[in-house]
């Protein structure tokens, strides 16, 4: 999120959307060798920054709602050009200012092609993987996450045992941290009955309240969480990805 806000900062075209290569010669951030600014309209080896912009406004619009405030990102320095609009809106006005040349020529801008399509597979599938940061239960879930292609899924890492972090998708993504935390609080809860069977934990379900769990929603409304790579890879393969 902060270097989104560093490119909405320093190149987004105000007037048309998209996103400029060059800073305003105007401004302090500018290279004063270039007088210009460059907004590239094509694919080439490197895909524009209006087609790079889009994918990861996309994906920051299945992450968090609403655009964190731009005192959340820290320094950037300056001021914001597009501090009211959504990640959602600024990933459409991008797209829209590429609707001519995607409609008349979009193999020039294949990149951008794949922004329109994740556009298009609104709304939004999530993976969601909570489990302690660099733990190998946790190491193994996002393996098989990674492991399937499906390029428009948006993939959220919690780690209930970081406060500092969970505090953070408190604030910024609300149903994903009040699903993450209501599993794990009631994974802590004594039950009663044999420790496996009638009344035991579902072995499926991440009973242990440090395993790493697997959610695999489309807008929030998810499967019943699983602890199992093998599973993950099945749901995302046979059911979220094809």
């Amino acid at each position: 999120m902060q270097l989104q806000a560093v490119q909405d900062q320093l190149f987004w075209d105000s007037h048309s959307g998209g996103y400029f290569s060059t800073a305003d010669p105007a401004s302090a951030d500018a290279d004063p060798s270039i007088r210009i600014r460059i907004k590239d309209d094509y694919d080439g080896a490197e895909p524009t920054a209006s087609s790079v912009a889009a994918i990861n406004l996309l994906r920051l619009a299945g992450m968090v709602p609403e655009r964190p405030s731009p005192s959340s990102y820290g320094n950037a320095g300056g001021a914001f050009e597009v501090p009211s609009m959504s990640y959602d809106e600024a990933a459409q006005r991008t797209l829209a200012s590429f609707a001519a040349r995607l409609t008349q020529s979009p193999l020039a801008v294949p990149y951008m092609c794949c922004a329109a399509h994740m556009l298009s597979k609104r709304p939004a599938r999530q993976v969601i993987v909570a489990g302690p940061a660099g733990a190998p239960d946790t190491s193994a879930l996002l393996d098989a996450v990674h492991a399937s292609y499906c390029p428009d899924k948006v993939v959220l890492v919690l780690d209930p045992t970081n406060p500092g972090e969970m505090e953070f998708w408190r604030a910024h993504n609300p149903p994903a941290h009040a699903m993450v935390a209501s599993h794990f609080a009631k994974s802590q809860q004594p039950r009663e009955g044999p420790a496996s069977g009638a009344g035991g934990p579902d072995p499926s379900s991440g009973a242990n309240a440090m395993t790493a769990t697997a959610f695999i929603c489309q807008n929030y409304t998810c499967q019943a969480p699983t602890i199992d790579p093998v599973r993950v890879r099945q749901l995302l393969t046979q059911q979220v990805c094809k």
